[in-house]
């Protein structure tokens, strides 16, 4: 017998007494309209035109991908023999409300519920997306006032940020969530019909102080989060509840509840679906995981966009099991799939200081994502879907530049003697520092990157020159600044040493001798041939 997808997905599944069980969808919203800005180099100016700029609308496509997400979702659920939602609860902020409207519509469900407890995190890196100068839409901040790269993966309460006096941020951003979180009534009243304006949210952030200089911390997110969730499968036991929040906040939900990583790194309008028992829900156990971090259904509207094509934990073509499968036997769209879970393992061996291990499996994904330039070229023999081109590109540039940062990290550990060879761990990072700047001549942490691998070389010259760059891009970062002045003083030196064999040559025969065959080479007699 065959099966359909969504049976096929669902077989197994032991009923647990399913009419009292309680079914909670996670959503995360569609495209931002300033995240299409910001890859367009238009991010700057998206923020400084817009009157709310943490709180923009939905992209055109991220329209298309909310409304992909509603109808992906009714197929799902048909499949499984799951209720359709009967409740849809969402984040106050528009983009959330609008693909919650998108789910509205498609289940006839007549009422929308804000709830603040589905916000984005309040994080300083959040904050730094538009409250400080040159703010463009970047999460952790624009080039200048960023948190460093490297830092990003850390506990949000050690995240910061170079330090911006209070005058020189918006003004929202040390108000806090009674500016930058509309209520209900407000909503209504700005055209979202559908919004009840006397929603009642199980948590308010109005009162927690959060503002610039005290920022949310993870705990608190997921706390609320999992409150959320909870109290509104139990108010509504046996019915299908949509919550519609952010990237971070879905997937916190679904770890929290399911107890377990969650596969997949989520993408916009990723879907995530759990079941419960009200007695599990009371007593904390573990929510059952029927659908994990979908964003299949909005592949079509990318758009070459960041946005991650993310498997379901049942499907497939999840990227743990295609993990170690040959190349050759991958779709491009899945190659691409792979090529990131392999970056991210990579990251998880770097965080544990197995600075090989992530090397290598950086040089895994990117051999994944070295397609010919025309691979998007049609082909009848083979109709396979293909990744956007730029998708393409954004991953090899991300595998270049980690592969680069970890063959720093090795050259530390070498010997001084074997920093200095091209073929060495510094060499390498040089290259793959190059090659990624082929694809991003603005990223200032490639250049900076390049730029510590030719110190490493001992290439002084070259090394002022990639790092005086990444200064350009970087103007306020306090490491590249360290290392420009640090490349400053090595020319300096070496300059110096020049000069002083220079002096000490010029008295010598020798160095007259030099004088006179640079003569005789600049300027040869007429007929004379020098021997090569």
């Amino acid at each position: 017998m065959c099966l359909s997808w969504s049976t096929w997905c669902f077989a197994g599944l032991q009923p647990k007494s399913l009419s009292r069980a309680s079914c909670i969808v996670l959503l995360r919203h569609g495209e931002r309209e300033d995240y299409m800005a910001e890859k367009a180099g238009k991010g700057a100016d998206w923020i400084a035109t817009a009157t709310r700029p943490w709180d923009p609308p939905l992209a055109a496509n991220g329209r298309l991908q909310a409304a992909a997400a509603a109808t992906r979702l009714r197929q799902v659920l048909q499949g499984a023999g799951i209720p359709m939602p009967t409740q849809i609860f969402t984040s106050p902020l528009v983009r959330c409300v609008e693909t919650a409207d998108f789910v509205a519509k498609e289940f006839g469900v007549s009422s929308l519920q804000v709830e603040n407890g589905l916000a984005e995190s309040i994080y300083e890196a959040w904050m730094r997306q538009w409250a400080v100068p040159g703010a463009n839409s970047k999460w952790g901040g624009p080039p200048g006032c960023a948190i460093p790269q490297e830092r990003q993966g850390m506990d949000p309460r050690r995240l910061r940020g170079p330090e911006v006096p209070h005058p020189e941020l918006r003004p929202e951003a040390l108000s806090g969530p009674e500016t930058l979180l509309s209520t209900a009534a407000e909503l209504q009243k700005a055209g979202w019909s559908r919004v009840d304006g006397k929603s009642q949210s199980v948590v308010l952030l109005h009162d927690k102080g959060y503002c610039w200089d005290n920022f949310e911390i993870h705990e608190e997110v997921v706390e609320r989060l999992v409150s959320v969730a909870r109290r509104r499968a139990l108010e509504h036991s046996g019915e299908t509840v949509v919550l519609v929040s952010h990237g971070g906040p879905t997937t916190y939900a679904l770890r929290a509840l399911s107890h377990q990583k969650p596969k997949g790194e989520g993408g916009m309008t990723a879907l995530s679906i759990l079941r419960a028992l009200p007695g599990d829900i009371e007593s904390g156990r573990p929510w059952e995981v029927l659908l994990s971090n979908d964003a299949s259904h909005g592949q079509a509207f990318a758009h070459g966009e960041e946005t991650k094509i993310c498997v379901s934990q049942s499907a497939m073509s999840d990227a743990s099991s295609l993990f170690d499968r040959p190349k050759w036997e991958l779709t491009p769209v899945q190659q691409i799939t792979v090529a990131a879970h392999a970056r991210e393992l990579g990251n998880e061996q770097l965080r544990a200081g197995k600075h090989e291990e992530a090397f290598q499996l950086y040089k895994k994904a990117l051999f994944l994502v070295e397609f010919d330039e025309d691979f998007q070229e049609d082909d009848e023999d083979d109709p396979r879907p293909l990744p956007p081109l730029q998708e393409v590109y954004a991953e090899r540039e991300r595998c270049l530049g980690n592969i680069a940062a970890s063959a720093l990290l090795l050259a530390s550990a070498s010997s001084e003697e074997e920093r200095k060879r091209e073929e060495g761990f510094a060499g390498k990072a040089k290259r793959y520092s190059d090659r990624a700047l082929r694809l991003n001549a603005g990223s200032a942490k490639l250049w900076f990157r390049k730029g510590r691998a030719e110190m490493m070389m001992t290439d002084f010259a070259a090394a002022l020159k990639s790092l005086t760059e990444a200064v350009r891009l970087a103007p306020a970062d306090p490491e590249v600044r360290k290392y420009w002045e640090e490349a400053k003083s090595a020319c300096k030196l070496a300059e110096g040493s020049h000069r002083a064999a220079v002096k000490a040559m010029g008295s010598s025969a020798l160095w007259q001798d030099a004088q006179v065959d640079r003569r005789s080479e600049a300027k040869p007699q007429k007929g004379y041939e020098s021997e090569q």
